[in-house]
């Protein structure tokens, strides 16, 4: 199913503390894709998501399901799939009813639930855990037996709100790896709400970056991370600095630190290294392509395990480089940054 969301706004609150939480949001899913909302709390990806399923009505905009509005349509019957953050499974049914569930609300036979069920927790690897109370189980248990019940009836689309959150880092990675594979064996056009940047670019076809309630930038996963639109979306890419400074022809400067900005007026703007492409002096990465980005002084360095970080002042604030071996407070060092994990921004 092709999902496409036209130009949704929606205001919540009365009139004194009315505040509009969806401004003109607009974005496509495509059939069997897997789409991920992302962006940081307060976004308005929650909000959007509870539009999708009906569960909100907007104040302005259509949802369409293959080209067909669902304005007018109950969250029951518009045949999708929900994963919560909190799992909502039914504490007086065992696994394999709360499995089941959807399709005796549908009216399947006692056989065809059955059948399904037990092929759906075999999929997710609880094969044997339908007697279970829900009572018993782990939190990564839970949220299988959740997904499991979200697609048990073949929904159109599949919708989660944050599904791995409540979960430890490796469980996290199996719940990806397990929710991928059964998106693509349904061919489930999927879409999942996250503030996880890594998480959105492992998993997803394409990513819908939302700020304040509004589209920031949306495109495959490869454009956002090497053509981020926006300061905060360069930045939630892995370990970055931000710095604050001023674009004097067609240059950043802060301190003695020098970046390239060939597209930007004069005037105060923002600047994100990524870390990855940040080196000092002589620990330059062969064929990296490294450019000289000016001197900064060293405040402090720490222990990061596989390497050390140097923690470089620039005029009260930080770039953080990774370094060989532990620079002396105090020292000057040379700054080299990789062209393609550098920023520059507007302020």
């Amino acid at each position: 199913m092709r999902l496409s969301v036209e130009n949704i706004s929606l205001t919540l609150g009365d009139k004194k503390s009315a505040r509009r939480i969806l401004n003109d949001v607009s974005f496509v899913a495509e059939d069997g894709a897997f789409t991920s909302l992302l962006g940081e709390s307060g976004a308005g990806k929650s909000t959007l998501l509870k539009v999708i399923a009906g569960i909100l009505l907007q104040d302005a905009g259509t949802v369409r399901f293959d080209g067909a509005s669902v304005d007018g349509l109950a969250p029951h019957k518009r045949r999708l799939g929900f994963v919560f953050q909190d799992v909502r499974l039914f504490p007086h049914m065992n696994v394999e009813d709360n499995v089941a569930y959807p399709l005796k609300m549908a009216g399947a036979s006692r056989r065809e639930r059955e059948a399904r069920a037990t092929e759906l927790l075999e999929r997710v690897q609880l094969d044997g855990f339908g007697s279970r109370a829900v009572q018993t189980l782990s939190g990564g248990q839970a949220q299988r037996v959740a997904l499991a019940r979200a697609i048990v009836a073949r929904p159109s689309a599949l919708l989660l709100d944050e599904p791995f959150s409540g979960l430890d880092e490796s469980l996290r990675e199996d719940m990806r790896s397990l929710l991928l594979r059964l998106q693509r064996e349904e061919r489930l056009t999927t879409v999942m709400v996250t503030h996880d940047a890594q998480e959105a670019l492992m998993m997803s076809d394409s990513i819908v970056a939302l700020d304040g309630g509004r589209v920031a930038q949306t495109g495959e996963p490869q454009r956002l991370y090497q053509t981020p639109a926006t300061a905060k979306i360069a930045a939630c890419f892995g370990d970055c600095s931000q710095l604050k400074g001023m674009v004097e022809g067609k240059v950043f400067r802060v301190a003695k630190l020098r970046i390239p900005a060939p597209d930007l007026a004069d005037g105060p703007a923002v600047a994100v290294v990524r870390q990855e492409g940040c080196r000092v002096a002589p620990d330059i990465a062969g064929g990296r392509g490294y450019e000289p980005a000016g001197e900064a002084v060293v405040r402090c360095g720490v222990y990061a395990g596989n390497t050390y970080l140097a923690r470089l002042d620039a005029e009260g604030q930080t770039l953080t480089v990774p370094v060989e071996r532990p620079l002396e407070p105090g020292a000057i060092a040379s700054v080299r940054i990789a062209p393609e994990s550098r920023f520059v921004f507007p302020a």
